[in-house]
């Protein structure tokens, strides 16, 4: 299933590059479902291009067909993404604590200025589940399992999509709520 997201950010791009790439976690107020962002490793990897895995820990309500499958605790995932100075991307790839191995999910960001004071952040993704062999998914039910539980994670994701670049323009603007 995919998913995207185009929002203008009134500030200049240097300003909203930086602060999501390096001080992601004081956005957290700002991203609804979301509890918080724990940074476990940042590394140089190349010219202009950071590496970074942070932990997300989420919040959200578990759809019923999947309360046996992922409890509250193991909702949270780690995302590892090099961000690129160069072409002010940042590539990524999700991994959740529930299912890990039946679930892939990666994408792209993609900042661009739009005049002196305005940034265009563009967030493009795909996720795909597969429940097929995991313990207490009736044969007969993993298709739509799979699908209710992209259709929840999708939806656990869009109101961050946007809630970004809306928590990026408060902050920026001295963190009014």
């Amino acid at each position: 299933m995919r998913f995207e997201s185009r929002q203008i950010i009134p500030f200049p791009l240097e300003d909203v590059f930086r602060l999501i790439r390096d001080r992601l976690q004081e956005l957290v107020p700002y991203l609804p479902n979301v509890k918080k962002i724990d940074t476990e490793s940042r590394q140089q990897v190349g010219n202009g291009q950071i590496r970074l895995v942070n932990r997300w820990h989420g919040k959200g309500e578990i759809p019923k067909v999947a309360q046996k499958l992922v409890q509250p605790e193991k909702l949270a995932w780690l995302d590892t993404a090099v961000w690129d100075e160069n072409d002010r991307t940042c590539r990524w790839e999700i991994s959740p604590m529930f299912f890990r191995d039946n679930v892939s999910c990666k994408g792209a960001n993609f900042y661009r200025a739009e005049g002196p004071d305005r940034t265009c952040m563009e967030i493009t993704g795909e996720i795909l589940i597969r429940t097929k062999g995991i313990p207490g998914v009736p044969r007969l039910l993993e298709n739509k399992i799979s699908e209710q539980i992209e259709k929840f994670i999708v939806k656990l994701l869009t109101p961050n999509l946007g809630s970004l670049a809306e928590g990026v323009t408060r902050y920026l603007q001295g963190g009014k709520k």
